[in-house]
């Protein structure tokens, strides 16, 4: 073998080390990427388990389906309904501290520029915070008030409306010893600030105990 053909010999080796080397690097470098992929998926379902699977009271494994801890009795909810579980209650204390004249407890529950609007019949009183504060008495004819048919109809992140029946229950002041159901179809709006709820809104229409409005 020539001198020249022992120079094309050692470059040709030399090519397929080099070669070599970058297919060993490619191998080891796609490995690595898949190992590091399978670890931080592993690390996923782990910590999803650990949020959805586990009571939030016992720690108690849960099933999907599951709508309360087996062992504790604690409800399971969704972000949207833990979300109308919260509005539902403000809704509740803000409205009995109204009924009770309750001004601390009114003014707690509602936003500087509430709003809201009652109808009854063709008639329809617009009240502010304000408005609403000034003009609090105690309904000594109160007996209860009820929400119920509450359903989130929108929201965001700092914003949040309900649809809803409220029913307030009274002594009738007519005929001793009976009681008036005072039933409304409403709507509330709700905007967080500082980390709390408040009512910035509120609309009611009163119906009859069929759903009808008022003429």
């Amino acid at each position: 073998m020539t001198g020249e053909h022992l120079v094309v010999a050692k470059k040709v080796k030399m090519l397929g080390i080099v070669l070599l080397i970058l297919l060993v690097c490619s191998l080891i470098s796609m490995l690595g990427f898949f190992t590091l992929l399978g670890f931080f998926t592993l690390i996923l379902v782990f910590i999803t388990k650990k949020m959805i699977n586990k009571c939030s009271e016992c720690g108690a494994k849960l099933k999907a389906e599951q709508t309360e801890c087996t062992y504790c009795g604690t409800p399971v909810y969704d972000a949207d309904e833990q979300l109308l579980t919260e509005l539902t209650a403000i809704a509740r204390k803000f409205n009995e501290a109204l009924a009770k004249g309750n001004k601390i407890g009114i003014e707690k529950y509602l936003a500087d520029e509430y709003e809201a609007r009652f109808n009854e019949g063709e008639y329809e009183d617009i009240y502010g915070k304000n408005a609403l504060l000034k003009n609090a008495r105690i309904d000594k004819n109160f007996v209860s008030y009820n929400i119920h048919d509450v359903e989130l109809v929108d929201k965001t992140k700092d914003k949040a409306l309900i649809h809803c029946i409220q029913t307030v229950t009274r002594r009738s002041v007519f005929e001793k010893g009976t009681y008036e159901p005072y039933i409304e179809r409403g709507t509330i709006g709700f905007i967080r600030r500082d980390g709390r709820w408040l009512i910035v809104s509120q609309k009611t229409v009163e119906i009859d105990e069929n759903g009808n409005e008022y003429a």
